[in-house]
């Protein structure tokens, strides 16, 4: 018996007759609600003595069960008052749920070396079978035999199954693009979180999307590919299509459990896993061993990647290994490590980064330091900062400004050095005021992936146009005269007889070079349906002798298909209204304001501030300068500058208006939003912490363009600290902040 609240008031009663539908949104938070029940029946008995959890070490903790929805595993000892404990509580669920336990989808997975007459004994009590092979958890192999390539052939099975079909084989090269990103690169990517798949099982999957690429079917075992699949799998904007090697994607997705056991995190695995293999050891030296699982050589063989894009910040510096550890952050890991065991030589009794430091004060010891490494690298990492305001020593991800780690971060700092140079062109194709289809046709054109005559038939290659020269891409699109005319009448006329090129994307670049983002985008659609207008043409002829071509049908196909796309994809005019433009007061709590700004530019800023007080409207400002290498340490100084001035005046209670929304969001929510500055944003956090009440807010420039110009003017005197009261009319808007 049930009932519903509406608006707090109960409805009338009702039983329910139905069960939901196994794809209800709703039905796993309902799975969730009542497998609680069970849980706290399991933890009740394992408070009694009744149940007894697993420990895989010593010091590890004790894990009775673990649960995923209406998947559920429980561990206890090989005991038969201890298998009825558990069909009791299993029982008190039924009764309770009105569910039952799918006792044929169970199964029993017991230690070989328990006594076969005990076994029988459990499985009669349990009233279920043994554990097989081929049985998964959660889309998991449950258990692993020799041949890994075996264990993980399920996926291939799931992939090929998925690009299977009719509808598939109809795709447009778009169409698979899309596909292949979507879908097929994503079915492994919840095993490969866990598992360190074998190269050829990677190479074998990497097969099938290769193949389903060029040909839009997984049967076809030869074909042509005009293009090489690591050239395939490099980012848009680098020359590539994005697609990623699954065993690149494996090692990224792995790297995120090597992260999270490097920077202590307090999941339960990671302390079952730290119990088991280093529990007296840093993660970052201990070694493969031979009695190792198969998840753990997979987590270490992800440790290098992790080691060479992470660095330790130093606060205490007795919880960073000083020799395996990274914590100089200029060197890459290999250098790291050579330079590490060079001090080894001279100094093996070190142990933490801390044996280098005064530990009272917190300071380098700088003559040790260039008795270890020598005068210039000694210098050198003395002037490493060292956060005296932090509460323990932690690691960041360098690649990343805020030094937060991801999968994506991994991903493009183990392929950095496999990765093409950035080129604008690329940027310029893949733009989002140009179809798919014709931006697809553009990178086909200029990477010279078409397969043109030159390509299928070297020796006879003639023009199907002109037959007098060779067909290759820039004959074909550029200096063909049937291309020379269509270039020359499309709705962007271009004599090119004129212009001296060496390829269609040197061309084109030259081109687009100066227009602005609308006009450079229009001209890319009316060179894309050029070339696919030409393209389309050449394979009529190519298939049909007969078939009839003209230069005057070819231009009015051109400005047609050009009109339509344009037509189509350009963006409405924003009408801009007067309310629209009207700014939103703030409507502070708090009487005092603290109006702040910095200005940062070739390694020198200024920070400015102005204190304004509601009741009175009396104001004052201030300015301070200085040189350091982040711009966000000038939004931070401008924000001490305007703190200090304010507290000094004994206000207790007011509000900071920055423009910098990263810094206010990182004063919110406590994060360091610059690892580079770590000192100078904890140091700023501990100032907050000695007002009774401080709140930040965001505000736009065009606020407060007074406080940014002193600041300019700040940076560029540097003529050091600056107060004064001012007089006249507030610099800033009052009805902006205040009601």
């Amino acid at each position: 018996m049930q009932f519903y609240l509406l608006n707090g008031k109960p409805l009338r009663k009702f039983y329910p007759e139905r069960g939901l539908r196994q794809g209800d949104p709703l039905s796993p938070y309902l799975f969730l609600l009542c497998n609680e029940v069970f849980s706290r029946f399991l933890y009740h008995e394992q408070q009694k003595g009744n149940l007894h959890g697993i420990r895989v070490a010593r010091n590890s903790p004790e894990i009775s069960h673990l649960m995923f929805a209406d998947d559920t595993i429980v561990f206890l000892g090989a005991n038969p008052s201890k298998a009825e404990t558990l069909v009791r509580c299993i029982k008190k669920f039924e009764d309770w749920s009105g569910q039952v336990c799918s006792k044929p989808k169970s199964g029993l997975l017991i230690s070989n070396n328990c006594n076969p007459g005990l076994k029988e004994n459990l499985w009669r009590i349990l009233g279920v079978g043994n554990v097989k092979n081929t049985d998964q958890h959660l889309g998991n192999p449950f258990l692993f035999g020799r041949s890994k390539r075996s264990d993980f052939n399920f996926i291939k099975t799931k992939l090929c199954d998925r690009l299977e079909g009719w509808r598939l084989k109809h795709l447009s090269k778009v169409g698979r693009m899309t596909f292949i990103k979507s879908v097929a690169l994503s079915i492994p990517s919840y095993t490969m979180s866990t598992f360190k798949l074998p190269s050829l099982s990677c190479n074998e999957l990497d097969s099938i999307v290769r193949r389903f690429w060029w040909t839009g079917s997984i049967d076809s075992k030869h074909f042509l590919a005009t293009k090489s699949w690591n050239a395939l799998c490099q980012p848009k904007q680098r020359g590539g299509l994005g697609f990623r090697r699954f065993e690149d994607i494996n090692q990224s997705l792995l790297s995120k459990l090597a992260w999270q056991l490097a920077t202590n995190d307090n999941r339960p695995w990671c302390q079952v896993m730290k119990a088991k293999y280093f529990p007296r050891e840093s993660f970052w030296s201990v070694s493969e061993k031979i009695t190792d699982s198969f998840v753990w050589r997979s987590i270490l063989k992800a440790r290098l990647g992790v080691a060479e894009g992470a660095c330790s910040i130093i606060v205490s510096g007795e919880c960073i290994d000083i020799w395996w550890q990274p914590w100089i952050p200029w060197l890459g890991y290999n250098d790291f490590r050579t330079t590490m065991e060079k001090v080894r030589e001279i100094a093996p009794y070190l142990v933490c980064v801390a044996d280098l430091m005064y530990r009272n004060t917190k300071r380098w010891n700088h003559g040790f330091l260039r008795f270890l490494f020598g005068d210039e690298l000694g210098a050198k990492i003395g002037a490493i900062q060292i956060v005296k305001n932090g509460k323990e020593d932690f690691l960041v991800w360098k690649s990343s400004t805020s030094g937060c780690f991801s999968v994506k971060g991994a991903y493009w700092m183990a392929q950095s050095g496999r990765f093409n140079e950035t080129n604008r062109f690329w940027s310029w194709i893949w733009n989002a005021n140009i179809h798919p289809r014709l931006s697809l046709m553009l990178w086909r054109t200029c990477a010279n992936v078409l397969p043109t005559a030159n390509t299928l038939n070297p020796n006879n290659c003639k023009c199907f146009f002109c037959d007098s020269g060779d067909e290759n891409p820039l004959h074909l699109f550029a200096t063909c005269p049937f291309a020379l005319a269509l270039w020359f009448s499309c709705p962007f006329p271009v004599r090119l007889d004129t212009i001296h090129f060496g390829s269609i994307s040197e061309l084109l670049c030259n081109l687009c070079e100066g227009a602005d983002i609308e006009k450079r985008s229009q001209m890319l659609v009316c060179y894309a349906v050029l070339f696919e207008t030409i393209w389309n043409v050449r394979n009529k002829i190519l298939h049909n002798v007969n078939a009839s071509w003209s230069v005057d049908q070819a231009r009015r196909d051109i400005v047609n298909r050009f009109n339509e796309f344009v037509t189509s994809h350009s963006s409405p005019s924003l009408s801009i209204t007067a309310s629209g433009t009207e700014e939103v007061s703030l409507n502070i709590h708090s009487k005092n304001l603290v109006v702040v700004d910095g200005s940062f530019s070739n390694g020198l800023f200024g920070c400015a501030a102005i204190i304004i007080d509601r009741d009175s409207l009396e104001w004052s400002c201030s300015s301070a300068a200085g040189s350091y290498a982040n711009a966000l340490v000038a939004e931070m100084e401008a924000i001490t500058l305007g703190m200090k001035w304010a507290l000094r005046n004994g206000w207790d209670e007011f509000t900071i208006a920055s423009d910098s929304e990263i810094l206010v969001d990182a004063i919110r929510t406590r994060r360091l939003p610059n690892w580079q500055s770590p000192e100078e944003f904890y140091s700023l956090l501990q100032l907050f912490d000695s007002s009774s009440f401080v709140n930040v807010v965001f505000v736009k420039r065009n606020v407060i363009t007074y406080v940014d110009e002193l600041a300019k003017n700040a940076r560029h005197s540097q003529s050091g600290s600056l107060n004064c009261k001012g007089e006249g009319f507030l610099p800033v808007n009052p009805a902006f902040f205040w009601c």
